[in-house]
């Protein structure tokens, strides 16, 4: 997209944006080497904003460069992938979110209101606030003076409910109109759904199919960098894979990884978080949760009903575990609905590691190609 909203746009071959050009206002923007965005200069103030990013790209710190003197603006303070408060010239704050992980209240240090922020399902502000909290709308950082969101792998227009770029991990099903639009945000379901946002890892969660009162959860891993070679292959349209357990046919627990993104229902999954440990690269933790997965050897015994024992939840809750996601991984209570077996997981090695050889992940491609023995087209 070249143009929308009064606005102009320029884009690097990569796919990101390069400058943005509107009434009033001008900026271009840098990027690093995993294309997260990291710099930009604009009309409103001479010298070179800076944002600095942690292991899963959140923005830690804001600075500011101008002749060689550089100044501190912010920072930003995260619980596991959560954030919680910033930290300004001003003093600190607290951000509020609901359900989706939008800011809706800031609080001062005091317990005061700072600010309030409501917003139409697509994410469009009902109210203009001159509040300085960046992370707004699903949690995501909102560029104030062209209100347009940074979602890492696209720009996202609140205003019009669009990206102004097609999605990278073409999520197109035909039997899903929704899906038909690439610059469609969440297929139209704004209220219960969220963008991955460039994270790698999440965990969906959806009613159990015929006793909606329970709820399945499972891991999408897409795929990045090296492991996009390796797995790509087995992945849907080499971008995606599904982790996710179900029952054996006598008794016992198959898991389900690798298989056809369809194969387990996205469209009922309301509700996802984003599972990241901020001591892992991306690339390590997807490494990580499916050599996890490899490690399991289907001994766990349990019946579909019994919703006392390990099922598929305790399954998914074990490989997090496993690939140090831990102190990540949400409790019971932060998730959607009920969720029986999470606080009960299947006990697997620990497999967490700051990077693998070649020779590990051979065999992780070996032990992987297995699950499952037959796949469905």
């Amino acid at each position: 997209m070249l143009s929308w909203g009064g606005r102009s746009f320029a884009w690097y071959p990569t796919g990101s944006m390069r400058q943005l050009v509107m009434s009033g206002y001008s900026a271009t923007y840098g990027y690093d080497a995993k294309d997260e965005r990291v710099a930009w200069v604009d009309s409103t103030e001479p010298g070179i904003h800076y944002t600095l990013r942690g292991l899963s790209n959140e923005i830690l710190r804001e600075v500011h460069e101008l002749n060689g003197v550089w100044s501190w603006r912010k920072d930003y303070i995260f619980a596991g992938t959560t954030h919680i408060a910033t930290v300004d010239s001003s003093g600190l704050t607290h951000v509020h979110k609901d359900h989706l992980g939008s800011t809706r209240v800031v609080t001062n240090s005091a317990g005061s209101k700072v600010s309030e922020h409501r917003y139409w399902p697509f994410g469009e502000e009902m109210t203009v606030t001159s509040s300085p909290e960046r992370m707004r709308f699903a949690g995501h950082e909102r560029d104030s003076q062209t209100s347009l969101d940074y979602m890492h792998a696209r720009y996202y227009a609140p205003f019009g409910g669009r990206f102004l770029s097609v999605d990278p991990g073409r999520d197109f099903d035909p039997s899903h109109p929704q899906t038909w639009n690439l610059y469609a945000y969440v297929r139209n379901n704004p209220v219960t759904m969220t963008d991955p946002a460039g994270r790698e890892v999440y965990l969906y969660n959806r009613p159990v199919q015929d006793f909606p009162l329970a709820r399945h959860v499972f891991l999408v891993v897409r795929l990045t960098g090296e492991n996009k070679k390796l797995f790509g292959n087995r992945a849907v349209k080499g971008e995606f894979l599904i982790v996710s357990g179900m029952p054996g046919v006598s008794p016992g627990v198959k898991g389900q990884a690798l298989v056809r993104w369809y194969t387990d229902s996205l469209e009922s999954a309301t509700h996802r978080i984003v599972i990241q440990p901020r001591s892992q690269s991306r690339q390590q933790f997807e490494k990580n949760v499916l050599e996890a997965f490899g490690k399991y050897q289907n001994d766990q015994h349990y019946n579909a009903q019994d919703v006392g024992g390990k099922n598929s939840n305790s399954l998914i809750s074990g490989i997090l575990d496993a690939a140090g996601a831990k102190e990540a991984k949400p409790s019971s209570s932060e998730l959607e609905g009920w969720v029986p077996g999470w606080n009960d997981p299947v006990k697997l090695p620990d497999v967490t590691k700051n990077d693998g050889t070649e020779e590990e992940m051979k065999e992780l491609v070996k032990i992987t190609s297995e699950y499952p023995p037959n796949q469905p087209e």
